[in-house]
């Protein structure tokens, strides 16, 4: 590919969609691959029919997050879940939703990229071309939506949230990612799987269906394991009553 995003070779992309595991059999460690199990010099599993681009996205056209005068309670604490397409120039923004505190859905939309798309990353977005059919909103109709209902100092929720932003090119200081909030044992760059931790923590399934992603569903669970994080701190430190602060409170949303 050359500078400009243009392919100067058409060739299959043959790959592994899954990641390299660390597994234990008959008393034996070996390294397989999370998709199909073969090993890592194994035939890979998966074939599209161009190479995708992973680069950095461009630092220009965007856009941060202003001061609000009139402030509305229930844009206090928002999540936010975004999917994403491979381009010509990278991942762009397919989908983006975002729900309340109470988990209802204040933004739920599809996104046309910018550039041709090359792969529609449906197994993991949930995302298909005839999701994007007729779709004309773009990320600047997007950057414009958020403007008005998120300001500097609305709360936002999400997993892996630098993605979402990247995405998004959108700069916002107040986040809580549950990356982080619920690391992963072995520590940085290792990071739980958001599925693994509704599982564990709310007994609850998610991400299990064939179609891929649904950020809707991730917003929501993002949304959730924070109520529940703050209800267990609050009963670690062995208060009679869980009092939710001023932004959580029934008042408020």
């Amino acid at each position: 590919m050359n500078a400009k995003g243009k392919y100067i070779t058409k060739e299959e992309c043959n790959f592994h969609w899954g990641k390299l595991r660390r597994v234990k059999e008959k008393g034996l460690f070996s390294t397989q691959y999370s998709c199909c199990q073969s090993s890592e010099s194994g035939k890979p599993c998966s074939f599209s029919r161009l190479h995708v681009c992973d680069k950095m996205t461009p630092l220009n056209e965007f856009v941060s997050t202003r001061n609000c005068i009139n402030v509305d309670a229930k844009q206090k604490v928002l999540a936010l879940d975004c999917e994403m397409c491979y381009t010509t120039q990278g991942l762009e923004l397919t989908r983006l939703t975002i729900v309340d505190f109470q988990l209802q859905p204040m933004i739920d939309l599809y996104v046309k990229p910018t550039n041709p798309i090359v792969d529609y990353n449906t197994r993991f977005s949930g995302v298909t071309k005839e999701h994007l059919q007729n779709i004309t909103t773009t990320l600047e109709d997007i950057q414009d939506i958020l403007l008005d209902i998120l300001h500097k100092d609305t709360i936002l929720l999400g997993h892996s949230l630098e993605s979402d932003l990247f995405a998004l090119k959108m700069i916002h200081k107040k986040v809580v990612d549950t990356s982080i909030v619920f690391p992963h044992r072995l520590g940085h760059p290792f990071k739980r799987a958001l599925r693994n931790l509704m599982a564990d923590h709310l007994q609850k399934i998610i991400q299990n269906g064939e179609a891929g992603h649904d950020s809707s569903e991730d917003a929501r669970a993002c949304m959730e394991l924070m109520k529940y994080k703050f209800k267990e701190d609050m009963k670690k430190k062995n208060r009679s009553a869980i009092s939710l602060p001023s932004f959580y409170s029934s008042k408020s949303i």
